[in-house]
C-alpha cells in the first residue's frame, strides 16, 4: 500500500513540474523578436525622440510682423541711444557651431548692423547690448561696425514707413575668419552667408512719429 502511495506522489510532482515549464513566459526585449532579429510588432516609442523643428527666430518685444517700439529705433532713449531689442530662438540644425543676426531694412535692402560668434550653446540675446566690438554677454559674440561707422546695433531711422528685417542665422563655424574691429556690416554678412548652413527670419515694420 506505502508503495502504490509513493509512486502515485512520484507522478503527481512530475506532471506538476512539466506543467510549471511549458507555462514559463519568455521575456523579450521591446521590438526585438524571441529569435533575437527586429520584431515586427508594437514597440516602445518612450526612449524615441521627434526630430527639431525648423528654427525659428522671436521677441518679447514684439511679434513678427508687428511695428517696432520706437526705443528699439533712432528715436531711443531721447535719440541718445538705440536699444537692441531682446531675441530669442529655437537651436539650430545638427552641426551648428554658432550664430550670426544681420538687421536689414527689408524695403530698401539696406544693411544696418550684425552680429556674430554667437556659440552654439547660446540661444537669446538680452536687450540693449553693449555698443562695442567684442561682447562679454555672451561672451565670444563679436558686432560688425553698424552703417553709422560705430560697432554694435543700429535702429531704424527712416523717414517714412519701412519694414525691417532680423535675419538670423545656423553656422557651420564656431568663429568666422577674416573679420576683425574694423570690419563692417556687409563684410559680415558676406562671410556669414559663406558658413550658413539655417536661416530664418523676424520681420517687422517701423513708422516714424
Amino acid at each position: 500500500m506505502r508503495s502504490v502511495l509513493a509512486t502515485s506522489l512520484a507522478l503527481a510532482l512530475a506532471a506538476a513540474s512539466v506543467i510549471a515549464c511549458s507555462s514559463t513566459t519568455t521575456v523579450v526585449p521591446s521590438g526585438q523578436s524571441e529569435d533575437g532579429g527586429a520584431g515586427t510588432g508594437e514597440t516602445d516609442d518612450a526612449g524615441s525622440s521627434e526630430p527639431a523643428g525648423p528654427m525659428t527666430l522671436t521677441s518679447t518685444a514684439f511679434d513678427d510682423g508687428d511695428e517696432l517700439p520706437p526705443v528699439h529705433s533712432c528715436q531711443g532713449e531721447g535719440g541718445k541711444r538705440e536699444v537692441s531689442p531682446p531675441l530669442s530662438w529655437t537651436p539650430g540644425p545638427e552641426g551648428t557651431l554658432s550664430y550670426a543676426i544681420v538687421f536689414i531694412d527689408a524695403t530698401t535692402n539696406f544693411l544696418h548692423s550684425a552680429i556674430y560668434d554667437i556659440p552654439a550653446d547660446v540661444t537669446s540675446l538680452p536687450e540693449g547690448l553693449s555698443a562695442k566690438h567684442e561682447l562679454s554677454k555672451p561672451a565670444g559674440a563679436k558686432q560688425s561696425l553698424s552703417y553709422k561707422g560705430t560697432p554694435g546695433y543700429a535702429g531704424p531711422c527712416p523717414q517714412t514707413a519701412h519694414e525691417y528685417e532680423f535675419v538670423l542665422y545656423a553656422l557651420k563655424v564656431a568663429s568666422l575668419d577674416g573679420l576683425s574691429a574694423d570690419s563692417k556690416v556687409a563684410d559680415a554678412e558676406k562671410a556669414i552667408k559663406k558658413q550658413d548652413i539655417e536661416s530664418t527670419k523676424l520681420t517687422l515694420k517701423f513708422t516714424p512719429k
